[in-house]
């Protein structure tokens, strides 16, 4: 299989994501969540594409106090998406945007 991250993508990943880290991508399964979970032992990671409720109802439901990492890769859902973590932000229970 043909490597498709950037170099600058797997240097933040190792550099910014560490074992036990809680991990929210917003984007559909592709190489960048392989990476992460191959690469980083005992990561949380969650899919999040919010068709059907906020960021703030996913993590509620999901028991999820803080979000070390969020990547949001959703082309023209990506305001929606950050919309919908207005609290978390606020409160500062998102590290890493």
């Amino acid at each position: 299989m043909m490597d498709v991250l950037e170099e600058g993508q797997k240097s933040l990943i190792h550099k910014f994501i560490q074992k036990g880290d809680i991990v929210l991508d917003t984007a559909q399964a592709g190489e960048w969540g392989r990476h992460v979970l191959q690469n980083v032992p005992g990561v949380q990671f969650h899919r999040f594409d919010g068709h059907h409720m906020t960021l703030e109802d996913y993590c509620r439901v999901k028991g999820m106090h803080r979000i070390n990492f969020l990547r949001v890769n959703a082309g023209e859902e990506e305001f929606k998406i950050l919309s919908g973590t207005w609290v978390l932000l606020k409160k500062g229970n998102i590290d890493f945007v």
